[in-house]
């Protein structure tokens, strides 16, 4: 792991952003949401391409919860996010 170069760098586009509370955290106005989605409608090769896109179009933010899908959310978005070599730190994960 120490070569491990990511695939891209998050470059914010146009997006706006605000900050959460006085936490000093600054999140974009629009997220993706793992809900009904990932893990249960939504598997494999799709979620890759949903986070993807998103992430190019200057979204950086997923929320998700250990009960989404049965844990199954969580899972994909880490599969994913390992697969397309995203770094961590370019990701803000809110999970309940």
């Amino acid at each position: 792991m120490a070569n491990f170069q990511p695939s891209m760098e998050y470059d914010p586009k146009n997006m706006q952003f605000r900050n959460l509370g006085n936490s000093g955290l600054r999140v974009p106005i629009l997220s993706l949401g793992g809900w009904l989605s990932f893990g249960h409608v939504v598997e494999g090769d799709p979620v890759a391409d949903i986070i993807k896109i998103a992430f190019e179009n200057g979204i950086n933010m997923i929320d998700t919860a250990e009960s989404y899908a049965g844990g199954k959310s969580e899972r994909e978005i880490g599969r994913v996010l390992k697969k397309l070599g995203y770094r961590r730190t370019d990701w803000i994960i809110s999970t309940k």
